[in-house]
């Protein structure tokens, strides 16, 4: 879990730097290794927080292009709001956490705010899509794997605008 401590905090800036293992962050995903590392500050006013902060983690992930495993790190920045507020927050306990920048509020005695689901969604979104090692990102495939070379010249070429109508034409048949 990833808890900034608020219990007792003066108004101003709180500086905040530590590591979390990935086992202590639930239902992130295995394909984070190691420790989570998030540092940030928080600036306090009145009832109000604003947090930002960084995360970063590594992610042990599988080439696309050789099926070799590798190890990428995932950095990502963030910036949210709380407000002490009861009202609010129980009026807001049926919904789904807001995520368009809206305040989030918190119970007015709350001793800590949880980040861990903010953290935990904004690596899972980082994750790449397209997984490629870094020494195979700047070379074409075909560099990689010569026997493609003009294999798509082979193939013959479905007729597109035939096909593309096919599935009607059947229909109008019937």
């Amino acid at each position: 879990m990833i808890h900034l401590d608020i219990q007792g905090l003066h108004d101003g800036v709180h500086l905040f730097d530590f590591d979390v293992p990935v086992s202590d962050i639930p239902l992130l995903s295995s394909e984070f290794i190691g420790t989570v590392h998030v540092e940030g500050r928080m600036q306090k006013r009145n009832r109000r927080y604003d947090v930002e902060w960084t995360a970063s983690a590594t992610a042990r992930l599988v080439c696309d292009r050789s099926l070799e495993e590798f190890d990428e790190q995932i950095t990502v920045d963030e910036m949210q709001e709380y407000v002490a507020d009861s009202q609010q927050f129980y009026a807001n306990m049926d919904t789904e956490r807001n995520d368009d920048g809206q305040v989030i509020p918190i119970r007015d005695d709350a001793t800590v705010i949880d980040i861990t689901d903010e953290v935990r969604q904004e690596l899972m979104v980082h994750l790449p899509m397209r997984r490629v090692a870094p020494k195979y990102r700047d070379k074409e495939l075909t560099e990689l794997f010569p026997e493609l070379e003009g294999r798509d010249a082979e193939a013959p070429q479905p007729d597109v605008a035939h096909d593309q109508w096919a599935a009607l034409r059947k229909l109008k048949d019937i």
